[in-house]
């Protein structure tokens, strides 16, 4: 197995973890929106795309403070992205692609810690 591909499988297990962040950050909603909790062979990637792109027009309609509502779809946003990416190099490796993906990834981990600080520090409400 050569360097990319182990970076290939690193950045897949990131998408998993950035899932996987999303679903705790969507679940802590004052409305909550349920994902699956795991990505395997009968739950794929484009089907937990399907859910994370459906759950963006939800957050739009949530009673949230504007900053929050913005970092979640930014979350959105950057999962996508990093899935986007990392799909795109299974069939046309490219580094750079991976690097775009893996910062996807730690700005969703960021946008995350921020979001999960106003959903538990006092009232998020519009």
């Amino acid at each position: 197995m050569d360097d990319h591909e182990d970076r290939q499988r690193e950045i897949g297990e990131k998408v998993i973890l950035g899932y996987l962040a999303m679903v705790k950050v969507l679940g802590m909603l004052p409305i909550p929106i349920s994902l699956p909790a795991k990505i395997d062979e009968e739950w794929t990637g484009a089907d937990a795309a399907a859910a994370i792109v459906r759950s963006h027009d939800m957050i739009l309609d949530l009673p949230l403070a504007e900053e929050t509502k913005v970092l979640l779809v930014w979350m959105i946003l950057d999962w996508l992205t990093a899935l986007t990416f990392g799909t795109l190099d299974q069939s046309h490796p490219a580094v750079w692609r991976l690097e775009c993906a893996d910062y996807a990834i730690l700005r969703l981990q960021a946008h995350a810690e921020v979001v999960i600080d106003h959903l538990t520090s006092g009232p998020d409400l519009e």
